[in-house]
């Protein structure tokens, strides 16, 4: 019988992470009604293949390929492909999926469904996470206020991890920032993206995923502009554009400093800094690295 759903899973040097997340996503995928395979596609030099093909031995539905020269553009369309399910989720090796399977599903039985927009569980511990964790969940405010009526997307914002291939032209991705670039198409192609809270995409604080550094939000800043240079081109789109982006980010800026006390104004002080200086930095970066390669912090 063909999979009803296809957990796409890239990963880059993953060996310390790769045997949990296996350990806790296969059963969930057993325990599940809906048939299941997982596509994943490894880089890197260490052991994570061969922790892989172990868990293939135990779970028999899984295809593993290594891809050496593949960008983190060509993976994700390569794994869309060999996909035999209609229903595509992009998974991380180092992220714990919580959602659960057979709701994913059940939503797609609405045809004019092209995706889901997981909630991210955030749970972060030292200041520079504590910030980010506290700004992210106003930023989420602002978002649904202004792009989504009901449980439903209107614009193209929000990221998708929980897509139907089938609604996609190829290539199916073009860009770094494949999640949100697939809303965009997914909206543009007259189908409807829901925000489901009730499946969360994964877990933020968890054994399989190191804290946020200044390192991490640099390296991540640095894709962020690289998409939106791409989204400009590509996607023929003004969404991402300096006015917008300011606008947004000033009201969920604003809205954080109405809801924290003292000790979290000074974490998110510090997150703030650190994020404004990476977006700098990474614009200054790519004036002189502009390469499409894996980003293993998205």
């Amino acid at each position: 019988m063909r999979p009803e759903i296809t957990f796409a899973i890239r990963a880059y040097n993953e060996e310390k992470y790769i045997q949990s997340k296996f350990d806790d996503l296969i059963p969930k995928l057993k325990m599940a009604n809906a048939k299941s395979e997982i596509v994943m596609v490894i880089k890197g030099g260490d052991g994570t293949a061969a922790i892989a093909k172990k868990f293939r031995k135990r779970y028999g539905n899984m295809r593993v390929f290594k891809k050496q020269k593949m960008n983190i553009i060509a993976t994700l369309n390569f794994m869309i492909e060999k996909a035999r399910s209609d229903i595509i989720v992009t998974d991380n090796a180092d992220d714990l999926f919580v959602g659960d399977v057979d709701r994913a599903v059940s939503i797609f039985k609405d045809k004019k469904v092209g995706g889901i927009i997981e909630s991210n569980e955030l749970n972060r511990g030292d200041c520079l996470n504590e910030g980010m964790k506290i700004f992210e969940q106003a930023y989420d405010d602002v978002k649904l206020r202004h792009h989504t009526i009901g449980r439903y997307v209107t614009d193209p914002i929000f990221c998708v991890h929980i897509f139907r291939k089938s609604a996609l032209k190829k290539p199916y991705v073009e860009t770094v920032n494949d999640d949100t670039e697939i809303t965009h198409k997914l909206l543009e192609g007259g189908y409807k993206v829901i925000y489901d809270k009730a499946l969360f995409r994964h877990v933020t604080d968890n054994p399989l995923q190191p804290r946020l550094t200044v390192k991490g939000i640099l390296r991540r800043r640095q894709r962020t502009e690289k998409f939106r240079k791409q989204a400009k081109k590509i996607l023929n789109t003004n969404r991402f554009s300096i006015a917008t982006r300011l606008g947004e980010f000033t009201e969920a800026v604003f809205l954080t400093l109405t809801r924290v006390n003292a000790i979290q104004f000074l974490e998110f002080i510090e997150f703030l800094v650190v994020m404004l200086s990476a977006t700098v930095a990474g614009n200054i970066r790519l004036m002189f690295v502009d390469k499409d390669e894996y980003i293993r912090v998205r």
